[in-house]
Parts: C-alpha cells; structure tokens; sequence
C-alpha cells in the first residue's frame, strides 16, 4: 500500500515536471520563431535598398537621355530646369513610397513577432498552471491514502 502511494506521488511529480520542462520548450520555441520573423525585416530592407538604388540609376540615366535630348533638339535654359525638376519630383515620390512600404513590413513583421512571443508566453503559463493542478491532484489523491486519526 505505501510503494503504491510512493509511486502515485512520485508519477505526480514527474508529470509535473514534464509539464514544466513543456511550458519552457514552448517558449522557446516561440521565441526562435520571433527571432526568424525579425531576421525577415533585414531581408525586407536589403530588397528595398536595391530597389532605391535600381531606382537611382534610372533616374541618372532619365537625367543623362534628357540632358541629351535637350542638347540635340536646342532647347536651353528654363525647358531643360523643368525637366530635371519634373524628374526630381517623380523619384522623390517613388523613393518616399518605396520606404514607406519597407516601414510597413517591418512594422508588420515586427508585430507578427510580439504576437508569436504572446502565445509563447500563454502556452508556458498554460503549461505552468497544468503542473500545478497535476500536484495539487497528486497530493489530494495521496491524501486520500492517509488514514485520519481519531
């Protein structure tokens, strides 16, 4: 009867502990997973500095073909200024676009990372909370064993 108990409460705190080594996996876990999303915004800024830079040579060449064409067809002055000018403005914008969208996929990679981390730390208090109702179970069945005294 008592190696019964003994071996009651010891598979209860074994299961406990297994429970408490899960919840500590399962962080990280969590955060490995974080850590990959957040290794994916270097990547997003890698693609979007060359694309500004795909962007900047264009531009030069835009500005080289007019500066060209303004020199063939005779125009000086103002027409060519407003060329360059007009240029200027389309590769701001395009430039201002392009990381305005890295921003929001970082943001958005960013807070994909903080929810993974979130449910990492829901699944370790889950776990943690399991373990406890494993010993607090374990020590109410094992009670049950212990004769009362009267």
């Amino acid at each position: 009867m008592v190696w019964q108990v003994a071996f009651a409460v010891a598979g209860g705190f074994m299961s406990a502990s297994a429970k408490k080594q899960a919840a500590q996996a399962a962080l990280r876990e969590a955060r490995a997973q974080a850590a990959e999303v957040r290794l994916q915004k270097q990547d997003v800024a890698l693609l979007a500095t060359q694309a500004h830079e795909d962007q900047q040579a264009q531009f030069a060449e835009m500005v080289a073909y007019n500066a060209a064409a303004v020199a063939a067809g005779g125009r000086v002055g103002r027409s060519s200024a407003a060329l360059k000018k007009r240029e200027q403005q389309l590769y701001g914008k395009s430039v201002d676009r392009l990381r305005l969208q890295e921003a929001r996929e970082k943001a958005a990679l960013e807070k994909e990372a903080k929810a993974i981390e979130r449910r990492g730390v829901q699944a370790r208090k889950s776990y943690r909370a399991q373990a406890r109702n494993t010993l607090f179970d374990t020590a109410y069945k094992a009670s049950a064993f212990i004769p009362e005294r009267t």
